[in-house]
C-alpha cells in the first residue's frame, strides 16, 4: 500500500477526494470492498446500481459500519424465479445468525438480469454482462452465485473471470459450460465457474429413454437458441431411439407458425426453454391449437425451466393442456434430513412461499452456502479472499466427514477449514459430491407430470426418479 493510500484511509472510509492508485486491489487494500482503479488511475468509489439490492439493506448508506464486511453477490432472473434468489438469500441470514467468519459480516448484492424498462434501457444480455462486470470489478466480489440460465452464464463468465471473481449456478445445465473455463480443472485451475445443478447429458438421456420406451415416435423438440436449449436438444437426440425433428425458436419472440403443422403430424412435442414467459406462450399457443380437435399431438414434454408453479397459474385455459404435460429435471430428495430442514427454513423466512415449487430452490441454497465455505477456506488457507481461492475451497468439499449443508454446521465446516482438511458436504439439493477432474456434479434425474389438485387446480406430481 502507498504511503499517499495510508494516510488517506486515515482519513475515513468512503473519502470523496481522489487518492492515485495502480490497479483495483490498491484501493480496495485501502479503503475495502466497493472502490476501483479508475481510467485516469484515481480510487473511485462503487454506487449501488438501480438493479440491485443489499443485506443487510444499509451496506452501501452505512459504509463505515460495514468496511470490513466480506462481500459476495447474487445475479438472477429475479422476477421470473425469485424463490431462488431468496434460497441464497437465506444462507446469508443464516450466516449472519451463526456469527459471520470470525467477527467479519458476510454481505450480499443481489442484482436482477432481465430486462426492466422501469429501471433501465438493457435487454436481458447487456444487463447480464453489465450486472456481472458491476459485481466482480465494482464491488470487487470474490463470486457470485448466479446466473440463472447457460446462456446467461457464458456471458457473465466473460465479464466476470477477467477480475478473478468466481460464478456458481444453481440452474445452468448445458453441456457446453464444462469446458468453459478449461478442459480439465485442479487445485492449481480451479475454474470459476461452477454449477450445483449437473450437465444435461443425463438429463437428455433420461428424456430419450422414457420417451423410446413408450413408443413415442416422431418426437419435435422445439428448443431456445443458445447453449442451454441446443445443449439439452442435442443431448436427447443423440439417445432417442425413434425420429426427432429439431426446431429451434429464439427466445421472447412469438410461438413458430411451424407449430401449428406439428400438432397434426406429430404424437409428442418437446418444448426445451429457460423463459418463464416463453413456456407460459407455448402452453397457451398449444391449448388453443389443441382446443380444435382432431390433433396428432397427445403429449407435451417440458424440461426443467418449466418446473414453477407461477407457469402453471398462468395458463389461460389449463383442462385444454396441462394433463397433456410431462417433463424432466435434476431433483433432491425433499424427504431428507437437508432438504426439510432448508424448506423448513424457508418458510419461516419468507412466509406464504413453499421451495417445493422451484426446480433450483435447494440448487440455490446450496450454491450460496459453497460460496460461503469457499470464502472460509480462502480465509483460513489462502494469502487473499479472491475467485481462484475461493474455488479452491470448493474443492474442499467432496470428501471426509460428511456434513449436511444448515446454518448449525457452519462451525464446524469453519473448524475443519482452519485446520486445513477437507468435508463431505451434502446439500438439501442432494448429494454434492464434486469430480475432481471435472469440478462437475451429478444428481437423480425426476420425472414429473401435472395433476388435478384438490382446489380445483393443477400441481406437479412426480412419476419416476432415475440415476
Amino acid at each position: 500500500m502507498t504511503a499517499l493510500l495510508a494516510t488517506a484511509l486515515a482519513c475515513s472510509f468512503g473519502v470523496t477526494e481522489r487518492v492515485p492508485c495502480r490497479s483495483d486491489d490498491d484501493c480496495r487494500d485501502a479503503f475495502g470492498w466497493g472502490h476501483t482503479c479508475d481510467a485516469d488511475q484515481l480510487c473511485a468509489t462503487a454506487t449501488l446500481h438501480p438493479r440491485c439490492e443489499t443485506t443487510p439493506a444499509d451496506l452501501f448508506e452505512d459504509r463505515a459500519a460495514h468496511q470490513d464486511d466480506i462481500v459476495l453477490g447474487v445475479l438472477w432472473r429475479i422476477e421470473s424465479y425469485p424463490m431462488e434468489a431468496d434460497a441464497a438469500k437465506l444462507a446469508f441470514l443464516e450466516v449472519a445468525d451463526a456469527g459471520g467468519l470470525d467477527g467479519r459480516a458476510l454481505s450480499l448484492v443481489t442484482c436482477g438480469i432481465e430486462e426492466d424498462p422501469d429501471v433501465d434501457d438493457l435487454d436481458g444480455e447487456t444487463a447480464t454482462s453489465t450486472i456481472a462486470e458491476y459485481l466482480a470489478r465494482d464491488v470487487g466480489v470474490a463470486g457470485s452465485v448466479g446466473p440463472t440460465s447457460s446462456g446467461e452464464s457464458e456471458r457473465a463468465y466473460a465479464a466476470a473471470s477477467p477480475h478473478d471473481s468466481l460464478l456458481i449456478s444453481a440452474s445452468a445445465t448445458s453441456p457446453a459450460l464444462t469446458t468453459m473455463d478449461g478442459a480439465t480443472c485442479s487445485d492449481d485451475t480451479p475454474g470459476l465457474f461452477w454449477r450445483t445443478a449437473p450437465s444435461d447429458e443425463l438429463q437428455g438421456q433420461v428424456m430419450a429413454d422414457y420417451l423410446s420406451e413408450q413408443g413415442r415416435s416422431p418426437v419435435a423438440v422445439i428448443y431456445e437458441e443458445g447453449a442451454y436449449g441446443q445443449g439439452l436438444a442435442t443431448a436427447f437426440s443423440a439417445s432417442f431411439s425413434g425420429e426427432v425433428q429439431l426446431q429451434p425458436y429464439a427466445t421472447s419472440s412469438a410461438i413458430p407458425s411451424y407449430v401449428v403443422d406439428l400438432v397434426d403430424t406429430t404424437p409428442e412435442i418437446i418444448f426445451i426453454s429457460s423463459v418463464h414467459d416463453d413456456i407460459v406462450a407455448f402452453l397457451n399457443a398449444m391449448a388453443d391449437l389443441l382446443a380444435d380437435g382432431g390433433r396428432v399431438t397427445d403429449g407435451l414434454f417440458l424440461a426443467d425451466g418449466a418446473y414453477y408453479t407461477t407457469i402453471l397459474d398462468a395458463v389461460e385455459d389449463p383442462d385444454a393442456v396441462l394433463p397433456l404435460v410431462r417433463g424432466t429435471r435434476p431433483t433432491a430428495d425433499q424427504d431428507s434430513l437437508a432438504y426439510e430442514t432448508f424448506a423448513a427454513a424457508f418458510g419461516a423466512a419468507f412466509p406464504g412461499s413453499d421451495a417445493r415449487e422451484a426446480s433450483f430452490a435447494a440448487n440455490a441454497y446450496d450454491a450460496a452456502w459453497m460460496l460461503l465455505y469457499g470464502v472460509a477456506w480462502a480465509s483460513y488457507q489462502e494469502d487473499r479472499i479472491g475467485g481462484e481461492n475461493v474455488a479452491r475451497g470448493l474443492r474442499q468439499l467432496s470428501s471426509g466427514d460428511s456434513i449436511d449443508i444448515r446454518y448449525t454446521n457452519w462451525n464446524p465446516v469453519r473448524a475443519a477449514f482452519e485446520a486445513g482438511d477437507s468435508v463431505d458436504i451434502r446439500g438439501a439439493s442432494g448429494e454434492l459430491d464434486y469430480d475432481t477432474t471435472t469440478c462437475e456434479t451429478s444428481a437423480p434425474i425426476e420425472i414429473w407430470a401435472v395433476a388435478a389438485d384438490k382446489e380445483g387446480g393443477y400441481e406437479f406430481t412426480q412419476l419416476e426418479v432415475r440415476e
